[in-house]
């Protein structure tokens, strides 16, 4: 037992976080983050294929809105227009800039 909980706790913790750390050097820590949150579902769809443990209908939507979420996170940015904000040195805020595309 205290052999599956070190290799529980320090193999995979080591490998899931160093992974993290190539994922955020390739892209960005947005991304990652975000891509974190399929976690949960990947894990209940392995336990449903290996133990048949079906999601309730409330686990299964809840997967489904997350996978949704990211769908449109991951989508092209100029089907998205989101104003960027400019903050000074001091903390106060600018008014937006607008690219060229925006403006069109």
């Amino acid at each position: 037992l205290v052999y599956i909980l070190g290799y529980a706790v320090f193999l995979i913790t080591a490998v899931n976080y160093s992974v993290v750390a190539w994922a955020t050097k390739e892209t960005s820590p947005t991304t990652v983050t975000l891509f974190t949150t399929l976690q949960p579902l990947f894990a209940a769809l392995l336990l449903w294929q290996l133990y048949g443990s079906v999601p309730t209908l409330g686990q299964a939507i809840g997967g489904l809105l997350v996978a949704m979420g990211l769908l449109l996170f991951l989508q092209p940015s100029s089907m998205v227009s989101i104003p960027e904000l400019n903050f000074t040195a001091e903390g106060s805020m600018q008014q937006p800039v607008r690219s060229e595309t925006a403006k069109a």
